[in-house]
């Protein structure tokens, strides 16, 4: 049993399913419902962990960034170029960062999408034309990845299933009880949604839940504890127009000389992020006012014409980082390794870490899983250095896209959309408008989103409450002026008759949904 919905949790499903082992997921809340859905959508190879020496995390990260670029899901993982402008007065010459740049290229052969470029002033402003000129030396330019950190998990849990395993969200573990003659016991869960209790018994448990990863191990009586440290990262989204950037870039605030990245993200940017300890429960972390000012501040330096505002701020979240690191470590330079634990009785923990390597990180549990609890068993090797569900190789030339949207009678933005979203399964998705061709509707008219998404996520990705489909399987919520407002009812309405709700659970969703937009804006 995998206990934690969020990106490590579904790694370990997928691995332990594909290694033929009996598993199940479970998860309190919906898939990727905490720091999942509040990462900076950054898959990266760690070159700021250079300056600490930390080899071995840049070496792990890279090389799996380039793995799930190329491997595991190119479909969702795509290559981003990042422009860094040196200053006069900046953390690193031009000089330096050519050097980092190098051996971050050295550490992984050379395999990144681009090699670095060297940039002179005038080309920056070609790149950036809206950034702060007068003491800028040039700039660099690299490639990392970004993705939609709620479909990587909800497509890795996919693709669990698609090998054996079975998932319940909305399903909070109550105790969990040991074996006294033997490993294994029992998980007594309760299901969020309808009160019902449920009793399962399993050979071994697995704590994925990451920030709540010392809460699980008191809930389970284990002695021993992470002693977990929380960073709190906060992300801001903006009009991209007030900026006028194409691509990246990655600045140093003026206060701290911490580095932010600004990520464009169709007509919005992406501002990122705070790096601050938090010490209160992890199901109450919100935005904190001087986070979001500080962001701004740096942004309106650099960017001097953007005059950023909070009611500029269309969107703003925060996620925690579970940091296993000594008590007196500035949080920048706190480690994001991932550490492990075990109890005899029949529970691995894991906690830390980041999303790039989660693949490995499910790994190494299911590595240690099946040699102290699986041991009697001949199990094959992990599997996962494969595609996940949508991933597999995909070539649609564009006389072939032209005959598919005439025969669905489907808007060309539609399907490239559906394409791009849903890598190979579009055609699942293509199967329910064949079946209905009013399902080819758009949700709104400036998004390429349209109606069969919403049977289809309904149907294989387990959306069961409103801001599941808005928050989490679209970008709605995060990347729209009105956070999805205009649609929500729209939507309400189809997974009423979808889901069986009647019009008092309608209206509770219409409601819960309205609060989380209220609280998302500053």
């Amino acid at each position: 049993v995998v206990i934690g919905g969020g990106i490590t949790g579904a790694g370990v499903a997928r691995d332990a399913a594909m290694r033929g082992l009996s598993t199940l997921l479970v998860e309190k809340g919906d898939l990727a419902s905490g720091t999942s859905s509040r990462s900076g959508k950054l898959v990266h190879g760690g070159l700021r962990y250079l300056r600490y020496a930390n080899f071995k995390l840049v070496y792990e990260s890279a090389n799996e960034r380039n793995c799930l670029r190329d491997v595991v899901a190119p479909h969702l993982v795509r290559p981003e170029r990042m422009v860094v402008p040196t200053y006069r007065d900046g953390r690193y010459s031009r000089n330096l960062q050519v050097t980092g740049l190098f051996l971050y290229g050295a550490m992984t052969l050379f395999r990144n999408a681009n090699h670095f470029e060297i940039l002179s002033n005038k080309e920056l402003e070609q790149d950036v034309p809206g950034l702060r000129r007068g003491d800028t030396r040039g700039a660099v330019a690299f490639y990392d990845c970004r993705t939609m950190d709620t479909r990587l998990t909800v497509d890795t849990v996919k693709s669990a299933v698609e090998a054996g395993a079975e998932v319940g969200t909305y399903c909070e573990l109550l105790s969990l009880e040991f074996s006294r003659g033997g490993k294994g016991g029992r998980a007594i869960l309760l299901d969020r949604l309808d009160g019902g209790r449920h009793e399962v018994e399993a050979l071994a448990f697995v704590n994925a839940t990451g920030v709540w990863g010392d809460e699980l191990l008191a809930r389970a009586g284990a002695r021993e504890r992470f002693n977990l440290k929380k960073s709190c990262g906060v992300h801001a989204v903006v009009r991209r127009e007030r900026l006028g950037h194409d691509f990246s870039v990655s600045v140093e605030s003026f206060v701290d000389k911490r580095f932010l990245y600004l990520m464009p993200w169709g007509e919005h940017t992406l501002i990122g992020t705070t790096d601050a300890y938090y010490s209160g429960h992890p199901d109450q972390v919100v935005p904190r006012a001087a986070d979001l000012d500080y962001l701004l501040e740096a942004v309106n330096w650099h960017f001097p014409r953007a005059r950023l505002s909070r009611a500029d701020v269309t969107c703003c979240y925060a996620g925690l980082r579970p940091l296993v690191t000594q008590e007196d470590v500035p949080e920048e330079r706190a480690s994001r390794d991932y550490e492990l634990a075990v109890d005899p009785r029949g529970l691995v923990s894991i906690t830390g870490g980041k999303l790039t390597t989660y693949r490995l990180m499910a790994r190494k549990v299911v590595d240690l899983l099946v040699r102290r609890f699986f041991a009697h068993r001949r199990l094959p090797r992990c599997l996962t250095r494969s595609p996940i569900s949508g991933g597999l190789p995909l070539y649609l030339p564009r006389h072939s896209r032209v005959s598919l949207s005439r025969r669905f009678d489907l808007d060309p933005e539609v399907l490239e959309h559906l394409i791009s979203r849903y890598g190979s399964n579009y055609q699942e998705l293509l199967a329910l408008i064949e079946g209905d061709p009013s399902l080819a509707e758009r949700l709104r008219p400036d998004r390429p989103y349209c109606l069969a998404e919403l049977s289809y996520q309904v149907e294989r990705e387990y959306v069961e409450c409103l801001d599941d489909l808005l928050q989490r399987r679209t970008t709605l919520f995060w990347f729209t002026d009105d956070n999805g407002l205009a649609v929500a009812e729209k939507v309400a309405a189809r997974l009423a008759a979808l889901l069986g709700w009647d019009a008092r659970r309608k209206e509770a969703e219409l409601e819960r949904y309205r609060v989380k937009v209220a609280q998302a804006r500053p």
